[in-house]
């Protein structure tokens, strides 16, 4: 779903994310953050239907910030 957003609000939550990502590994990367959002791509799905056996790991650090992100890339939207 992330792919069909405007692609002005698509880099800015993807700089954001980055940004927040720096935190926890200085050289997190924009390579970084396309392999995370792919990997966690249908992590909803997968949490939703956990109980059949479904033992994926989860970069919560990354779902976390890219969460932060995207509400903040809301919030600047909205007050325009």
């Amino acid at each position: 779903m992330f792919v069909l957003l405007d692609a002005n609000i698509q880099e800015s939550i993807k700089n954001k994310t980055i940004e927040k990502m720096k935190n926890y590994a200085q050289t997190y990367c924009s390579t970084d953050f396309e392999r995370d959002l792919t990997i966690n791509s249908n992590i909803f799905a997968e949490w939703r239907y956990f109980h059949e056996g479904n033992t994926n790991t989860v970069n919560y650090q990354f779902i976390i910030n890219f969460m932060k992100a995207t509400f903040d890339v809301v919030l600047e939207e909205r007050s325009k």
